[in-house]
């Protein structure tokens, strides 16, 4: 069990709510809830008077959970508006030419495939490799490449199945080949561990308002400093570079001094107030432990398979529990509608995805064994109508 204290003060709930929708919206915890609360208060104490160093402390505290949290240092990580902004700022960046490829899955969120479409006005061709049977390989994916392959797009928790991919094998074949990954981890960063450097990771995007406990229009990119030297800058604002004049004095773009780390995907004022409250949600995570909350969420997924082995409904079984991620789908009877699942779950006090005839459970850190007894029993009573 998780520390079991520090959840109960973060989570009044906790004893009767089982909220199961992380994979679509966090539920805030309280540090969060306050913070956001007191952001304009704060500037407003003195006038903002002190708007610089308060605007800074965010920023820098945000880098440094962040970093904390994924094993980097804080200068390879860039805050963003959400996934889809850090893969666009990436394949803009990045100087493909024509006759370039890269590899994506057909089961991927947009905002990890349309970003990558765009790319064929460059001349880039976007292969995609299919699922087999709910799952996905790296040697499926390895096969797709080839010599002209520059980069991988790939998630690390599928949203469509919760299926977990093996990032670390894929990573190191592909730097063999001089082939990039980039991962979408939004579904999985914060109620799974995920370390870019031991997992071959070049780029990582990563929304904060899912299993990072911040809220929505807000992000991170994390950014290898390897690859960093590679990218063209493609936006020019005083946040983007090593040093700026106001009014400007350079006439030239030779003239702009850039930045040597994530930060030339920075430009413009930052939504502070989403940073405050997406650090605030990682800082949580980092007090409980990474490992920790991976171990009691995939624990509770155990639990939670074992008590419905006997449920009259399909759900979703990897052929190993290695691909497990803490998230689950069940297949509603044809004639219960999602409305009526929906109204059974909240019965219950239990809080899921539930559309287009599935019910999508993402377990968390907030949840407990109780939540895991009230969901089983949601189940079979939907199973029953």
């Amino acid at each position: 069990m998780l520390n079991y204290k520090l959840l109960k003060q973060e989570y009044p709930a906790i004893d009767t709510v089982g909220y199961f929708n992380a994979s679509a919206v966090s539920l805030p915890p309280k540090r969060t809830i306050d913070a956001v609360n007191s952001y304009l208060p704060h500037l407003a104490s003195d006038y903002c008077h002190s708007f610089n160093p308060y605007h800074e402390k965010i920023e820098k505290e945000g880098r440094e959970e962040i970093a904390k949290l994924i094993h980097v240092d804080p200068s390879e990580i860039a805050f963003c508006k959400n996934t889809c902004d850090a893969i666009s700022q990436f394949v803009t960046a990045y100087p493909f030419k024509e006759g370039d490829n890269v590899v994506l899955t057909n089961q991927e969120y947009p905002s990890n495939f349309y970003p990558w479409l765009l790319q064929e006005r460059k001349g880039v061709e976007v292969r995609v490799v299919d699922f087999h049977d709910g799952e996905l390989y790296p040697e499926d994916i390895l096969k797709a490449c080839d010599a002209h392959t520059v980069a991988v797009g790939i998630s690390f928790v599928f949203f469509c199945n919760g299926f977990k991919f093996e990032l670390k094998e894929l990573g190191q074949k592909l730097h063999e080949k001089g082939i990039l990954l980039v991962v979408d981890g939004i579904q999985g960063l914060g109620r799974l561990t995920l370390r870019p450097k031991e997992e071959n990771i070049d780029f990582l995007a990563n929304g904060g308002h899912k299993c990072l406990l911040g809220m929505k229009g807000i992000g991170f990119l994390y950014c290898d400093s390897k690859l960093t030297p590679r990218l063209q800058p493609i936006t020019a604002c005083r946040q983007s570079l090593l040093r700026w004049h106001r009014p400007p004095l350079e006439r030239h773009a030779s003239e702009l001094p850039w930045r040597k780390d994530a930060g030339i995907f920075e430009a413009g004022n930052p939504n502070y107030i989403g940073i405050l409250a997406m650090t605030k949600g990682v800082s949580l995570l980092n007090e409980l432990g990474p490992e920790a909350v991976e171990k009691h969420v995939l624990q509770l997924e155990l639990e939670l398979r074992e008590a419905i082995k006997d449920l009259p409904l399909k759900y979703n079984q990897p052929s190993d529990s290695k691909y497990y991620s803490g998230v689950l789908f069940v297949t509603l009877p044809e004639h219960v509608t999602n409305e009526q699942a929906d109204a059974v779950l909240v019965k219950h006090n239990c809080y899921c995805t539930v559309r287009e005839g599935y019910i999508r459970i993402a377990i968390h850190c907030m949840n407990t064994e109780k939540h895991i007894e009230q969901l089983v029993k949601a189940l079979f009573e939907i199973a029953a109508l």
